[in-house]
């Protein structure tokens, strides 16, 4: 993929009031699935808001992914986006995938 290709579909993206965490998730770790490396860092880093509602929504199997993936050597890290992200959720994802958990909340004004 190249540059330009990715910065097409990021103008395509759109808040539709959904999360499929999972399924973001899943894809990108997916595709490093098959690279994996001892001397390369696969990490799957999803920015989200946390609040999965969409696709697979429950937390434990999710976890449970992140660590089966994490065995393979596909980490996972998460990045909680917004006032409201579902804070537990990210962390729990960061924790089982063997990574940390970061969180961005917006100023108050």
């Amino acid at each position: 993929m190249t540059t330009q290709n990715t910065d097409i579909m990021t103008l395509k993206l759109t808040a539709r009031g959904n999360t499929n965490l999972h399924g973001g998730w899943l894809k990108g770790a997916g595709e490093l699935a098959g690279h994996v490396k001892a001397d390369n860092l696969s990490r799957v880093l999803p920015l989200s808001d946390g609040n999965a509602n969409a696709g697979l929504t429950d937390p434990a199997a999710i976890c449970a992914q992140c660590t089966q993936l994490a065995t393979t050597g596909v980490t996972t890290s998460t990045y909680g986006l917004g006032h409201h992200f579902n804070e537990d959720l990210m962390v729990r994802m960061a924790e089982a995938g063997g990574a940390m958990p970061t969180t961005a909340k917006p100023p108050r004004i």
